[in-house]
C-alpha cells in the first residue's frame, strides 16, 4: 500500500441473487417474477461506493476458485477496486446471497451462503493487518468471524469503522466496541448488542457511546437515522424516494459516513452524506448506485 492510501476495507464479497415477485409473495408456493445476478457483499459494496467517490483504498476479501469467484475478481478490477490483501480460496465456493423482495421492494427473506468466511486462514489475517497498519481507516463488516475481527481490531492502530451486517453477527464485535471509531448498525442489531428487544433508540445510543464507540449511527428504516458522538444525540429523516431496491442501501450509507469523516464533516453532515448515498442506492436496481457523484453530493449538502 502506498503512503497516500487512506483506507483498508476487509470483509465479504459475494454474488447477489435477487428475486422480484410480480405480486404479493405467497409463502409456501411458487411465485412468478424475475431474478437478477449482481456483484455484492457488504465490504465490496462499500468499496465500490467509495471508489466512485474518489477515495483511495485497498480491499481485502476472499474469492473462491470457481466461475463466480473469477467473475467477481475481474469485476472488482474493472471498477478500479485495488485487491491488495485479497486471497483466493481453493477449499470453499465463492460466497453468495439470495434475497427475495416483497411487493414494496423490501427484503422479505434472505439466505447467505458464506461458509468460506468460517474457515479463514492466517495468511488472510496477516494481509489485513498489513493493509490496516498502513491506512488511516479500516472498514470491517461482521461477515468476518469474531476471532478475526478481534485480532484485527486489537492489533492495528487505525480508526475502525464497523458495519454490524445482521442481528446474529452483530454480537461478534461486542467485546471490542471500545476500539471502534464509527459504528453503523440498525435498530434490531443494536438491540441484540444491548440485550433488550424493546430498548429505545436513545437507550441504545447511550449504551454504545458508554461502551467506547466514538460515533454511533443507528438506522431506523423509513424513519431515518439516530446518531451521536457523545456530545449530542440527533435524528435525521430518511430521504423520500420511490424505492426500486433496498439491497445495498445500508452499505452505501456506511460509505457516505466514511467519506464524510475522511473530509472532517460534522455529525449532521455525516448523516446527510450517508442519506444521500443510501437514497441513490434505493433508486437503483443495483446494490451500488450507478450515478454516485461528489459534485452532486456537495450540492445536496449545500441545500
Amino acid at each position: 500500500m502506498n503512503s497516500s492510501s487512506k483506507l483498508c476495507i476487509a470483509g465479504a464479497v459475494n454474488m447477489d441473487i435477487t428475486g422480484y415477485s410480480d405480486k404479493e409473495i405467497v409463502f409456501g408456493d411458487s411465485n412468478i417474477g424475475s431474478m437478477e445476478f449482481t456483484p455484492g457483499g457488504v465490504a465490496r459494496n462499500i468499496a465500490e461506493n467509495l471508489v466512485k467517490l474518489g477515495v483511495d483504498l485497498h480491499f481485502a476479501t476472499l474469492f473462491g476458485k470457481d466461475i463466480w469467484g473469477d467473475y467477481l475478481l475481474e469485476d472488482c478490477k474493472a471498477k478500479g477496486i485495488d485487491l491488495t490483501g485479497s486471497v483466493i480460496c481453493n477449499d470453499y465456493p465463492t460466497s453468495s446471497f439470495m434475497a427475495v423482495l416483497d411487493s414494496k421492494q423490501d427484503l422479505a427473506v434472505g439466505i447467505a451462503s458464506m461458509k468460506m468466511y468460517d474457515h479463514i486462514q492466517e495468511n488472510y489475517i496477516e494481509n489485513v493487518l498489513f493493509c490496516s497498519g498502513q491506512a488511516d481507516y479500516t472498514v470491517l463488516d461482521t461477515n468476518l468471524p469474531a476471532y478475526v475481527l478481534h485480532k484485527i481490531i486489537r492489533t492495528s492502530n487505525t480508526k475502525f469503522v464497523v458495519d454490524t451486517v445482521s442481528g446474529d453477527k452483530a454480537e461478534r464485535i461486542k467485546p471490542v466496541l471500545g476500539r471502534i471509531h464509527i459504528l453503523k448498525t440498525n435498530l434490531r442489531e443494536a438491540r441484540i448488542l444491548y440485550g433488550d428487544s424493546h430498548a429505545s433508540p436513545e437507550t441504545l445510543i447511550d449504551f454504545l457511546i458508554n461502551s467506547g464507540v466514538n460515533k454511533v449511527f443507528i438506522t431506523l428504516g423509513s424513519e431515518g437515522v439516530i446518531f451521536s458522538d457523545g456530545e449530542k444525540t440527533q435524528k435525521l429523516k430518511a430521504e423520500p424516494v420511490k424505492i426500486i431496491n433496498t439491497t445495498g442501501a445500508g452499505d452505501s450509507f456506511v460509505a457516505g459516513l466514511v467519506y464524510a469523516d475522511i473530509h472532517h464533516y460534522d455529525m449532521i453532515n455525516m448523516a446527510k452524506t450517508g442519506n444521500y448515498c443510501a437514497s441513490k442506492c434505493l433508486l437503483s436496481p443495483l446494490s451500488v448506485p450507478e450515478n454516485l457523484q461528489v459534485e452532486e453530493l456537495v450540492e445536496y449538502l449545500s441545500k
